[in-house]
Order: C-alpha cells, then structure tokens, then sequence
C-alpha cells in the first residue's frame, strides 16, 4: 500500500455500520461477531447490545435480530432510542432472556418505538420487568408492540404516566405466566389500545392503577387520565383478574373504556373495578364472561358523575360465580341484550349504600338456571333505582327479581314487559304496582295493570329455546317504549308494531 493510502486509512478510523448506507443493523446469536463485524446482513454483531449501540451512533431505524435467545453478553437493560425499530423473526425465534430487573427501557422522545415478533423472557423466574416506559421531563412515550410475547417476567410491561403524554398500541400482544401482563401506574394521561391480544395464567392480566397508596377518604389529587381500548382480547386463567382497576383516584378523565369482543374465562374475576373505579364509564361490547370463580365483572364505586353512563351490550355471562356485581356505581349502568346463565350464584347484584341513587336499567336480557336470584337489588333506604324491561328471566335457584331495602323506605323497581317465570319464588319483595304488562308465571303480581300469569309457552324450554309459540299469551304483549332496543337479545328485529314480552321477540 502506498504510504500516503496508509495514512488515509488510519486517520478515517473504523469502518462506520452498515446502516450508513442501508438503514438497517443486524444481529446474528449463531454467526455474528461484535468484533469482526459490521452490523450488515453479511457481516452481523452477535448481540444485541452491539447492535443497538451501533444503530444510536449511525442514527438507523431498524435492528433486526435472527433466530436465537439472546442472553450472554447482553449488558440489560437495553436502551432503545426513541422512533427506532426492535425487529425479530416471530416470538419464540427472537428472545430477549434475562433475570435482569429490566430487560428493555425505551427513552423519552419524538417518534414511535416499535418492537415486533420478539419474546421477552424472565429465565424461567417470575421476577423483574420485561419493558420499562416512562415520559421523562416532559418528553413523551409511545410504543408499538406487533407481536410481542411476555414470559416468566414479574411485570410483562411496566407503563409509569407522568407530565407527558404515554401511548401504548399493541397488535397480537402475549402475557402468560406473568405477575402482571401490564402495568400501568399514575394518573397522568395514559392512552392504551389492544387487539388480538391475549393474557394467560397472569396474576392480574391488566392492571390501572391510579393513586392506589393513598387514602380513599382523603384524597384530593387529579383524577386519572386513562383512555383504554380493548379489542378482541382474553383474559383466561388470572388467579387474581383479568382486568382490574385500583386507587383513590375515582371517575377517570377521557372517554369511557371500551371492550370489544374480549374473551374472561377462568379467571377468579373477569373484570375487576375496585372502589371507587367503577364510577368510571365502561362500554362492554360482545364479549363473554365464562367460569370465572368470583365475578364476572365486578365494579364498585364511590362518587361520581350521575350523568355517565357504563353500557353493557351483547354479552355473555355464564357459569361464574356472580354475573354481573355492581355496587355503589354513581354512573348509570345500562345492561343490554345480555344472557346471564347458569351462575353458581346470583345472576346480577346491584347496590348501593351511599349518598346519591344508584340507578341501573337490565332491558332484553335473557336470565336463566342460576343458583342465585336473576336480579338480585340491595339498598339503604331509597337509594337504588332500577329498570328491568323486557327481559325473560327463568328457572333461578332464588327469586326471580329480588328487592331488599335494609333500612327504612323503598328502593324504587320497575318490571315492565318481561317474562318471569319457574323462578323460586317469580317475584321476592315486589309490588304489584311495579309491574307492568309481564307475565309472572306464579301470578305473584296480579292482573292489574296488563299482567298475566301461567305459562310462557315457549318454543322448546328443555333445550333453552325460549322463543315464544304462535300461540303464546306473550306475543304482542307489550307497548312501544323509548327505552327499548331496536333488537332482541339474539339481535333480531323487534317488531314494528307492539313488542313481544320477553326477551327473544318471535320470528314471523
């Protein structure tokens, strides 16, 4: 070599990352070298952390990782700058395996980080915190896991909300055999939003978490700013919760949290809003609730804003030990085209012992084999008011509809154009003023009033079709109401003219 060449040589210093000119580092556990090569697709770095340090000094989008469980040599936790890409070959191909107390931290910034088809494991121990997000001094956070499976680790994701904003997105999303799937701690102004996501054998899949140390009683903080979108998502086997919400911090700022089409099956309770989270409006859309020991959902609340409105629409809830338990709620709760069957005990709870009125409205609901009551309302005084329309509940262990009132007064309870029948008893503390136009199979409310007794007649009881005969009392028995929905609670049309009893309308 010319001696001039030389000099050249050795004054540009080492060979810059290939992703100077490509945009992209590599990682290879089975022919990588952190000495030898260059992060190129034909020349990798064996670790990841070579890999990531390189991309941060040549500014590159995307670290790419091959097959294998990366854990010797790896200098956890592994910083990822903001807007950079993790990419692996699927879950299962590309682990991240480490007993460190973090595995990933992502950095504060501008830009979305995204990490996909990675497994984050915790070396077979449940302990420490696979990714770690955080704002920091006023910078925010956002994340995009596309994916992404959480194995062994104590908490799957730590997410901390602060000054700034912190955004969690996540596509095919995986906890199981975590102490928590997620973690979302802090008031400050979370948005996370799931689908196709699923949490197995989790203490607690989900967990929100909003001034949960300090006292309920005297907390004057922020309340929580949380925005939650759940879609097409399970929650099977948490021995504590699928889904819980914890902290003094009560009615949350945002819009309502929304389920879709979610799965909480085997869990000791489904969804689990603890005092006083459940004055925070929820839409629970098709989902199903199923062998959960405890509760399918469970909300109890404390303050909140009587104007709000929790909606439980086209859900399934079967062989839990309650359904549906909600206690001083202060937002309106509407359930809606529901089946609540075969539960170990009541099929819906409602109460209330503070203040201000719980007000609840169960329309075009099937409720039917439960050990317990179908609808089962507890109040001090009159401090509970609810609707119960068209809905057919049948064949419970207890009464039908149940109202207990524990000190002096009513509560107030509606029974308008439902079908309540074979119940032990039909009706348990109701008024025959209170029921309009439904037939009580045990004549418990008289005739007053548009009522009938004795039997539905429904299509075939024995195998649970309780669509009416042509020849039912049923048929056209009810009067057009505001409050009613459009469709039945197996989402046929209601009819045009007056509405069936019940809640199946009979199909011409």
């Amino acid at each position: 070599m010319h001696p001039s060449a030389l000099l050249l040589a050795l004054c540009a210093g080492p060979a810059a990352p290939a992703a100077a000119a490509g945009g992209e580092i590599v990682a290879s556990l089975n022919r990588g070298n952190d000495e030898a090569g260059d992060g190129s697709a034909a020349a990798p770095y064996r670790t990841v952390t070579k890999a990531l340090a390189a991309a941060r000094a040549a500014g590159a989008a995307l670290v790419r990782l091959e097959y294998g469980t990366y854990e010797q040599g790896e200098a956890y936790p592994l910083a990822l700058p903001a807007g950079i890409e993790l990419r692996g070959i699927g879950a299962g191909g590309s682990v991240l395996r480490g007993g460190a107390d973090v595995l990933v931290r992502l950095e504060p910034g501008d830009g979305e980080t995204v990490l996909a088809g990675l497994s984050l494991s915790g070396a077979g121990v449940a302990t420490g915190i696979g990714l770690d997000l955080a704002p920091e001094a006023g910078l925010p956070v956002s994340a995009l896991l596309r994916g992404v499976t959480l194995e062994g680790l104590g908490t799957g994701v730590r997410a901390r909300t602060g000054e700034a904003a912190l955004r969690l997105t996540g596509t095919g999303l995986r906890a199981v055999d975590c102490g928590t799937g997620i973690d979302a701690e802090g008031t400050g102004e979370l948005a996370l939003e799931l689908a196709d996501a699923a949490f197995e054998r989790c203490r607690v899949g989900l967990l929100l978490r909003a001034a949960e140390g300090a006292e309920l009683t005297t907390y004057d903080g922020p309340p929580a700013r949380h925005a939650l979108a759940l879609r097409r998502t399970a929650f099977v086997d948490c021995s504590e919760a699928g889904l819980a919400r914890r902290g003094a911090a009560g009615t949350n700022e945002g819009p309502p949290y929304l389920l879709e089409d979610c799965l909480f099956q085997g869990n000791e309770t489904g969804i689990d809003l603890q005092r006083p989270a459940a004055d925070t409006p929820i839409r629970v859309l098709s989902s199903r609730f199923l062998w959960n020991r405890g509760f399918g959902l469970r909300a109890s609340g404390q303050e909140g804003n009587p104007a709000a409105v929790s909606t439980v629409e086209a859900c399934e809830f079967r062989w839990n030990g309650v359904g549906l338990h909600v206690t001083n709620a202060h937002v309106v709760y509407e359930v809606r085209r529901a089946a609540f069957l075969d539960h170990t005990g009541n099929a819906l709870f409602l109460s209330n012992f503070q203040t201000a009125p719980l007000k609840a409205r169960v329309e075009s609901c099937l409720i039917a084999g439960n050990g317990g009551a179908g609808i089962y309302t507890m109040a001090d005084g009159e401090r509970i008011a609810v609707e119960v329309l068209h809905c057919t509940v049948l064949d419970n262990g207890a009464a039908g509809v149940h109202r207990k009132t524990r000190h002096a007064g009513k509560s107030t309870l509606e029974l308008r154009g439902s079908i309540v029948a074979g119940n032990a008893p039909d009706l348990e503390k109701i008024e025959p003023a209170e029921v309009f136009r439904s037939l009580i199979g045990d004549g418990s409310a008289g005739a007053e009033q548009g009522n009938l007794s004795g039997a539905p007649l429904f299509v075939d009881p024995a195998r649970r079709d309780y669509r009416l005969r042509a020849d039912s009392p049923c048929v056209d028995g009810g009067e057009p109401d505001p409050r009613l929905s459009a469709l039945d609670v197996a989402g046929r049309p209601r009819a045009a003219g007056p509405p069936d009893l019940g809640a199946c309308e009979r199909e011409p």
